[in-house]
């Protein structure tokens, strides 16, 4: 009997050490080819791939495939649907592969969007628009929602915008570069949002919204159409009861000039879950930073230069209990710091305001914004957006990854783009202008 259990039990490890083989073993790589005549799935290399579709690769992949995405230009929307865990899709050549809206964007108007699923990367392609409407005919380049989660790393998103060139873009309040999550229709989503180069968005550009969302945002070049007569941006939104980590990223041109009835914010949070944003400089937006109904959230080694209407911080009347400490803000339009709040903080505000240097101040006096340490010079020095830091040291797909050549290649069309320097001194201020 004792050996007849033995014979069993060894029968069953083996089985399930099969299984395990097995399922190790399912995981495949596909390879589509845009260019590919005979596609046999699937595929074993660019000249020999399975699929001439992003779309029909997704489609026949199983949880945990890689997609392997040869240069060219796809132009589909590309939905990962539930039942598609640890999916990655990955350009072959670092932004060679492009993924770009149709002339007929379907709802959502998602160039990539991730539904459900867990666990989706989505590495080095450029994400491409514009649409092809005078107003509301794409709305995002990539969507994360009902309950999904997704890696977003080493992109170029682009030109998620109506048909108008910058600057004159469309008035129309669509037009997000990410989304994760959204209140208005009641989902929520997860996601990295690493290494992207983001720019010339309509609307805003990585946004996270809504109780149960989270976002990691770190280390990206956000950059708006700025200085533009028709649409208030914003760069980075945490919003509605979402959480947020927001690092190291660079932000800039966020420029409405039609403030103050509205203006644009490089980082803004609006009625946000807990948030930490730290290392993150923000220029030439209206306010480079703004926190609206926020409380208890971390703004820490942040750095805030030249914007072109309002400050380099401002804090609402609703707003408390934030710890505002070692940010470096400097040559604002109006205040470098401003916290029009009341209560037990710092010199009669409700937040807390500690080793910030600034020039000009709100409240006046209230050394919100003066560096009692004497350490302006280190903290200008720390803070903000670090461009050399090692960021990508603990990824394998790091070699495959140039954040200099990123930085060199952000397009000339809002490199170029001629800035009036501070356009107002403040005013009184219009409607807050979030994505809702």
């Amino acid at each position: 009997m004792a050996a007849g259990r033995m014979c069993l039990s060894a029968t069953i490890v083996m089985l399930l050490f099969g299984l395990g083989v097995a399922r190790v073993q399912a995981a495949t790589n596909r390879w589509v080819n845009i260019e590919e005549t005979v596609a046999i799935p699937p595929g074993n290399g660019c000249e020999h791939a399975g699929y001439t579709t992003i779309q029909a690769a997704v489609t026949a992949a199983g949880p945990g495939d890689t997609i392997r995405v040869c240069p060219g230009t796809y132009e589909e929307q590309v939905t990962v649907p539930g039942g598609k865990n640890s999916l990655t899709l990955h350009s072959v050549a670092h932004w060679h592969a492009i993924i770009k809206a149709p002339v007929v964007m379907l709802d959502v108007k998602a160039i990539v969007r991730v539904s459900m699923s867990q666990d989706v990367t989505i590495r080095g392609f450029e994400i491409s628009g514009p649409g092809m409407g005078g107003c509301d005919s794409i709305r995002y380049g990539v969507r994360v929602d009902t309950g999904g989660s997704a890696n977003i790393i080493g992109n170029h998103i682009v030109d998620i915008r109506d048909l108008p060139p910058p600057p004159a873009v469309s008035g129309c309040q669509n037009g997000v570069a990410i989304l994760v999550g959204r209140n208005a229709e009641g989902t929520t989503g997860s996601a990295l949002i690493e290494g992207n180069v983001i720019e010339r968005y309509q609307k805003n550009g990585p946004t996270v919204d809504n109780a149960g969302s989270f976002a990691r945002i770190i280390h990206n070049v956000v950059r708006g159409v700025g200085p533009t007569m028709t649409i208030a941006q914003n760069g980075i939104q945490v919003s509605r009861g979402a959480d947020a980590v927001v690092e190291h990223n660079w932000v800039a041109d966020n420029t409405y000039l039609g403030a103050p009835a509205t203006g644009g914010t490089g980082v803004l949070l609006f009625q946000p879950g807990d948030v930490d944003v730290a290392h993150t400089t923000s220029v030439r937006s209206d306010d480079n930073f703004g926190l609206y109904d926020t409380a208890a959230a971390n703004i820490d080694y942040d750095k805030g230069e030249e914007s072109t209407f309002f400050d380099g911080i401002f804090v609402d009347m609703d707003s408390t209990n934030n710890q505002v400490t070692h940010g470096h803000f400097i040559d604002n339009a109006m205040f470098d710091c401003d916290d029009v709040s009341t209560g037990p903080g710092t010199e009669g505000t409700a937040n807390f305001w500690t080793n910030n240097h600034g020039e000009t101040e709100y409240p006046p006096g209230s050394g919100i914004c003066t560096d009692p340490s004497g350490s302006s010079a280190a903290i200008a020095a720390e803070a903000g957006w670090t461009p050399n830091l090692d960021w990508t040291s603990s990824y394998p797909w790091a070699a495959e990854y140039d954040w200099s050549l990123a930085q060199s290649t952000i397009s000339q069309v809002t490199t170029l783009l001629t800035f009036p320097g501070p356009v107002g001194r403040g005013g009184v201020r219009g409607q807050l202008s979030s994505y809702r």
